[in-house]
């Protein structure tokens, strides 16, 4: 599975402790933040350490070091290995996304993973506030 983690502002993960999820989930990693106000992301296909300089960057600079980050290590079951296909997803300008596991009642594609089609499809498709709307969250 993959594996995805949340890095509250306060903790700066070691660098073996990524190093590892990187060994073990190959195929592309990604970085989800806010840096003044505005969702960003950074993925990562071949280079570990450009990948840990660029979270160390994040976890220093005055203007994201309060952001928490998101961490997704990828483990292909749909879908090429590429930058396109790698987590973290944004839905809109407001949100962000990673999912481990995987999204059966998505078509199949064998160019997109399932988690970009789920986007594409369908969180792309509602309300941009979908995830303050009772009735979306709770089914209620």
């Amino acid at each position: 599975m993959c594996i995805a983690i949340l890095n509250p502002s306060d903790v700066i993960l070691e660098k073996e402790t990524l190093e590892n999820c990187w060994e073990n989930n190959g195929d592309g990693a990604g970085l989800l933040w806010i840096d003044n106000g505005s969702l960003k992301t950074y993925k990562a296909m071949v280079s570990f350490d450009k990948l840990y300089n660029k979270y160390l960057e994040i976890r220093k600079s005055k203007h994201t070091k309060q952001s928490q980050v998101v961490i997704h290590f990828r483990i292909s079951t749909h879908g090429k290995v590429n930058r396109t296909n790698c987590h973290p997803f944004i839905v809109n300008e407001e949100l962000g996304f990673v999912h481990n596991g995987i999204i059966s009642k998505v078509e199949r594609n064998l160019e997109y993973s399932d988690t970009y089609m789920f986007n594409e499809l369908f969180l792309k498709a509602l309300p941009k506030d979908f995830y303050t709307i009772q009735v979306i969250v709770t089914g209620k």
